[in-house]
């Protein structure tokens, strides 16, 4: 499975000419895609609640030049009931969003294959009926290199300024160890 002597075909079809595979992987059967909806649903809920505070006391200030305090208490409800729904609908929409681009992440996870070579690290997705995806990462490409250990040796390796990752792969430390030693 991991590190075997036969390559994967996914793999050895991608590899250049005269090119040898270091390590090969494929994520673990508990991978998971990073969960930000707590996140998101935070950001909305700031948002909202500092955009119906501020943005009607602002527009308020800017359009009176002597403002009553009766008038800028009707200023702040309208924009404590109007605003709150704006920031709330475009929240969805990008959380729906996200939610969609995680689904599609997480039906890929199967079909995903790593592997590093002696000239490049490859992230290869082939979904069934399709022809292959595949992410290259050349050395000076990898910097940063961040490990996330979990149980038994597992874990994830994020690394480079376009985010890759090898999601849930066994000896985790072993697989980072080669990537900084191919930095």
């Amino acid at each position: 499975m991991y590190m075997q002597q036969q390559i994967d075909p996914i793999i050895w079809n991608a590899l250049q000419a005269g090119e040898q595979v270091r390590w090969w992987g494929y994520p673990g059967p508990n991978a998971q895609i990073s969960n930000i909806r707590k996140k998101l649903l935070l950001e909305a809920l700031i948002g909202g609640i500092c955009g119906a505070v501020l943005f009607p006391l602002v527009i308020f200030y800017l359009s009176h030049p002597r403002p009553s305090l009766s008038s800028m208490l009707v200023a702040l409800v309208i924009g404590m009931v109007f605003f709150p729904l704006i920031i709330l609908g475009r929240s969805l929409y990008g959380y729906r969003r996200v939610l969609r681009r995680e689904a599609a992440l997480r039906n890929a996870l199967p079909y995903t294959r790593y592997a590093i070579t002696d000239r490049r690290v490859l992230i290869i997705t082939q979904m069934p009926g399709q022809s292959p995806s595949i992410m290259v990462y050349h050395p000076h490409e990898l910097a940063p290199i961040k490990r996330v250990d979990q149980a038994a040796g597992w874990g994830d390796l994020s690394f480079g300024s376009r985010r890759g990752r090898f999601a849930n792969i066994p000896s985790v430390g072993y697989v980072e160890q080669m990537l900084r030693s191919f930095q």
